[in-house]
């Protein structure tokens, strides 16, 4: 059985992503406001860009976390349907066992 992959670096690299296109937007706005607005702007497209990025973050590591679980999920319920099968094989050979030996 392989380990399972962790879904921080895809994570990372999505919250990485948006922050730097939500800060390419910031700059391009932050440039284009008037002079005495700029400064406010530049930070409210900080905490834009930081919520942003921690969104990306959760729903990547969400999405790629719960598919691992699933599969998982999957391998269990497979496992214990083989094992369920098996344990019915081995009852209804015992039953038979028994009437013979009768």
């Amino acid at each position: 059985m392989s380990a399972p992959s962790t879904p921080f670096r895809p994570a990372l690299l999505a919250s990485l992503l948006t922050a730097a296109a939500g800060g390419a937007l910031a700059a391009a706005a932050t440039a284009a406001a008037p002079a005495g607005v700029r400064p406010a702007l530049a930070w409210f497209a900080v905490c834009c860009g930081l919520l942003l990025a921690a969104s990306a973050f959760a729903v990547t590591w969400y999405g790629r976390t719960s598919r691992a679980l699933g599969r998982r999920v999957e391998t269990l319920t497979a496992e214990l349907a083989s094992r369920e099968a098996y344990a019915t094989a081995a009852a209804a050979s015992a039953e038979r066992e028994t009437a013979a030996l009768k």
